[in-house]
């Protein structure tokens, strides 16, 4: 049966109306319908990208959002895809548009915020950042983006409150490190050790080891030899079972020896000045004697099991010739005191300088040292 003219007409004119309106954008555009179980626009851009063909994938998606596809995904998409062609101006234009279509989309200002920074435009990026995480608040990327923007910026304490609130609240690996370091350079090595710690518990392989390291090089800092050599111990437990260990774990560990080998010196001369005080009975100084000459061959040791770097293997027999001295030094003041004979401490005072000046050379030759 057919459409009386009347109505027919009628119709035809409601249908041009409504496409002049879209034309003109009195109506919102709305996406054609897709199959259920179709291959979306995006997926198909998203194959011919993955096929090296990141042109097409850009043609298709134009053709989509002239047709009326225009969705965050589709705006966000194309603007990676014209970003990774070297359209950084187009790219930008995309991401604008994603960002005005869903104010809960963090993957457009993500994208906004990182291109600003590449500018060095800061303000710009800490409005993306900070528009991120009021839907977002535990979104790692933008909390360590925006703490970078704030000190760029000058902003120093705010870039702490907010790495320090974000390494309590987000279990993050690159939050802890960062607030570790920041706190370290702050001066506040309490704060700095707490977010290691947490990695250390949290992480595997690589980055606990690395955690490891950076614990042992701050409680170095601290004048806490022992819990440095313990850390950097543990730092080795975790080297590949190659034969032969990273570069920073050999250094870590060297340098805990080197300065327990220090202190060890340290406290011999302090217990040979006592007994020539006589604030120190012969006994009592023979006793420490032996308990610090046992000290220095725990540090030998420790050295004699690592395994041994290529590039350090030079530095490792200097290492080994200066505890040496030390184990000598200490053998002299025993010597000095059980038998009270002068050139024993002439001896230990001669090798004991020695040793000090070897050990202060390998600490300015090795990475990390003071």
């Amino acid at each position: 049966m057919r459409e009386p003219r009347q109505l027919s007409s009628l119709r035809t004119a409601v249908v041009a109306g409504a496409l002049l309106a879209l034309a003109a954008g009195a109506l919102p555009a709305q996406p054609p319908a897709e199959a259920p179980g179709s291959v979306t626009v995006c997926e198909q851009a998203r194959r011919l990208a993955a096929d090296g063909q990141a042109k097409r994938a850009i043609d298709l998606l134009d053709r989509a959002a002239a047709a009326g596809h225009r969705t965050p995904e589709l705006y966000n998409l194309r603007g990676q895809l014209r970003q990774s062609l070297g359209d950084v101006e187009a790219a930008e234009r995309d991401w604008q548009r994603a960002a005005e279509l869903d104010q809960a989309d963090w993957r457009s200002r993500l994208q906004l915020a990182r291109l600003y920074a590449q500018r060095g435009l800061w303000s710009d990026a800490i409005a993306c950042y900070r528009a991120i995480l009021l839907t977002e608040p535990r979104h790692a990327d933008a909390v360590l983006g925006l703490a970078e923007a704030y000190e760029k910026l000058g902003r120093k304490v705010g870039a702490a409150n907010l790495l320090q609130a974000a390494s309590d609240a987000i279990d993050d690996r690159r939050i802890h490190e960062r607030w570790a370091r920041m706190a370290r350079a702050l001066g506040r090595p309490e704060d700095a050790e707490s977010a290691l710690r947490r990695v250390a518990a949290s992480a595997a392989g690589p980055a606990r080891r690395d955690a490891l390291l950076a614990l042992a090089e701050l409680y170095l800092a601290q004048e806490r030899p022992q819990e440095a050599l313990d850390a950097a111990r543990e730092a080795l437990s975790l080297e590949e079972p190659s034969g032969e260990i990273g570069e920073a774990t050999y250094d870590a560990i060297a340098l805990a020896t080197d300065y327990e080998v220090g202190q060890v010196g340290a406290e011999l001369r302090e217990t040979l000045n006592a007994l020539d005080g006589k604030t120190l009975e012969r006994e009592e100084a023979f006793a420490a004697t032996q308990a610090l000459r046992f000290r220095l061959a725990d540090a030998e040791r420790v050295l004699k099991d690592v395994g041994v770097p290529a590039a350090r293997r030079n530095v490792h027999a200097r290492r080994l010739f200066a505890y040496a001295l030390a184990a000598e030094a200490a053998l002299n003041a025993l010597e000095s005191i059980d038998l009270g004979l002068a050139d024993r401490r002439e001896a230990f005072a001669a090798r004991l300088a020695e040793a000090d000046v070897e050990i202060g050379q390998l600490a300015t030759a090795t990475p990390g040292g003071k």
